[in-house]
């Protein structure tokens, strides 16, 4: 919202209007949140306003780089999509769905894209998740290299993997994308 600013000359011609009091402002500085802004000129509604957010057309804006070309700049690209319960369009750009401002996920892949970090190639190791496994000995080193390869499996980046001195070995042998560390002596 910060980054939206009016053509110079245009405040003339545009009011703001708050639902809940059925009131209408001709100056911006006097406005309600959450409130509606016209065109004075032709009518047309241009936005929705509340405290952090303008909902508003695309089409409005002018994003021409000069070249013929258009850029968006980064805080007017989508950072999730919002829909009602009978959603009636399926967009699959990667981004999550919810069923209100951002506070409720419409699936539980939307939740997942919501909570997980984007892979986009510009974190470094690490960024988007380091996992800890403790656990294991001599008899069980199949457990913790399972629950290990599992969390690498779904995203974690760095994954270490404590374990009794005993089974260090085994664990490493199985694979080699496991830092594998001894902590404890299994006594038997």
């Amino acid at each position: 919202k910060s980054m939206v600013r009016f053509a110079e000359g245009c405040a003339p011609f545009l009011r703001w209007y708050h639902a809940a009091t059925d009131s209408v402002y001709s100056k911006g500085a006097d406005r309600v949140l959450p409130c509606k802004v016209q065109c004075t000129h032709c009518g047309t509604w241009l936005a929705d306003e509340d405290e952090d957010t303008l909902l508003t057309f695309p089409p409005l804006f002018e994003f021409s780089t000069g070249e013929g070309r258009l850029k968006f700049p980064a805080a007017f690209l989508p950072s999730y999509h919002t829909f009602c319960e009978s959603k009636a369009l399926d967009v699959a750009d990667g981004l999550p769905n919810f069923l209100d401002g951002g506070e409720t996920p419409l699936t539980i892949g939307d939740f997942l894209l919501d909570i997980a970090p984007a892979l986009d190639g510009r974190s470094y190791k690490g960024q988007a998740g380091r996992i800890g496994v403790l656990g294991g000995s001599v008899d069980f080193a199949g457990a913790p290299y399972y629950a290990g390869m599992a969390a690498l499996r779904v995203g974690a980046e760095l994954l270490y993997l404590c374990t009794a001195e005993e089974a260090t070995g085994p664990i490493k042998t199985y694979s080699p994308e496991l830092m594998v560390s001894e902590v404890y002596r299994d006594r038997k």
